[in-house]
């Protein structure tokens, strides 16, 4: 196994391309039809995160919280990213959604929230945790937040995946998502940025014992469970527990 590659220049300025927000919106609109978003939030419901107020970390054009929002009831979720111009096309499809009197979006870094202690009752991130340069931090943020009781779950890819398993993975979505979507995806965008982004991201993943190692370091030890999830055919990490001191 490759050792983890932690990728430079992460910045809000990497959306400041109307093409990019678009591509990213596409991708989690490709996401949803194969059925990738649904067991995310099945996922998070299993958890416990269902009630009151909830904090997306680094929740790109919103999509999946969005879902999640859409399939609870009496909850306020406010969704975190540091880009204004992401959140921008958030703040759209949350319109489109019908969802925009539920939803708040705060421009800020997931390693100094702006919020004051015991203020949520669930956090969660997908596919965020590699970028986090210092995720300790935002554990410990993450932990100061919330609620006595409060539930999270991240999940983020596995950079120790195999070959067959990338493939078998990736035939799998080939027929959830459909060919011909894929195809015209790439045909829009700029398929080998597509490509080296998204190599890019798994380099920079974690195992499940490297950040089994990092959560010990952090206020989030105590009732916090770090496994190979289930999610995608075992694509991803899951880190999940509750706040109980």
């Amino acid at each position: 196994m490759k050792p983890r590659v932690p990728q430079a220049g992460i910045s809000p300025e990497r959306y400041k391309e109307e093409s990019a927000v678009e591509l990213y919106d596409r991708l989690m609109r490709i996401m949803k039809k194969a059925g990738l978003l649904d067991e995310v939030i099945n996922k998070y419901l299993e958890i416990g995160i269902r009630s009151g107020r909830v904090l997306e970390v680094a929740c790109g054009t919103g999509n999946l919280g969005l879902e999640w929002l859409r399939e609870t009831r009496d909850t306020i979720l406010v969704q975190l990213d540091l880009s204004p111009d992401i959140l921008k096309k958030a703040k759209q499809n949350a319109k489109e959604y019908g969802l925009n009197n539920r939803v708040a979006h705060i421009v800020a870094d997931a390693h100094k929230i702006p919020f004051k202690d015991n203020t949520f009752d669930g956090v969660f991130s997908h596919f965020s945790l590699h970028e986090w340069y210092e995720p300790r931090r935002v554990f410990d943020e993450i932990h100061r937040i919330l609620r006595l009781g409060g539930r999270y779950c991240i999940t983020d890819g596995r950079r120790d995946i195999n070959f067959i398993s990338k493939l078998y993975q990736q035939l799998w979505i080939m027929k959830r998502v459909g060919i011909k979507m894929i195809l015209k995806t790439m045909k829009d965008f700029n398929k080998d940025e597509v490509k080296q982004g998204f190599l890019a991201s798994i380099n920079a993943c974690y195992t499940v014992n490297e950040i089994s190692s990092i959560i010990n370091e952090t206020k989030l030890k105590e009732g916090c469970l770090v496994k190979r999830s289930d999610l995608s055919r075992g694509f991803y990490l899951e880190i999940r527990g509750e706040k109980i001191i």
